[in-house]
């Protein structure tokens, strides 16, 4: 591991002390946006002891309007993780042409799409 235990604390204690790394994604910027198409892409690969890894994650290309500029763009939809057959089912129960994106303030190219789980509709 190249972090050690005091390398690890420095990192947490930087994200805690700084204002712009620690600010909640809940309260990022956001709009509505339509999805043209989505995917899983890999992000990275690791070597062990025990032989190597693939992380993975969602993305998805969306359309949406910030700042009166109407943007199109592949963005991350899920949180990297190793398991690509997860990520595979978890996007089949993303269905619905449309999410919420946002982006930190901060840095407007740092943004992220919210996908839903198409809820079924109850008829009344």
């Amino acid at each position: 591991m190249l972090l050690g235990g005091a390398g690890l604390v420095a990192i947490v204690g930087l994200i805690v002390w700084h204002p712009t790394l620690a600010a909640s994604r809940a309260d990022w910027p956001s709009a509505r946006a339509k999805i043209l198409a989505t995917r899983i892409s890999v992000v990275g690969a690791h070597e062990s002891n025990r032989g190597g890894f693939a992380t993975y994650r969602a993305e998805a290309r969306v359309v949406y309007t910030s700042g009166g500029t109407s943007r199109d763009a592949w963005v991350r939809a899920s949180d990297v993780m190793s398991d690509r057959s997860w990520l595979e089912f978890w996007l089949s129960q993303r269905t619905s042409k449309t999410c919420t994106v946002r982006w930190n303030p901060h840095n407007p190219n740092d943004v992220e799409a919210v996908l839903e789980r198409n809820q079924p509709q109850v008829d009344r």
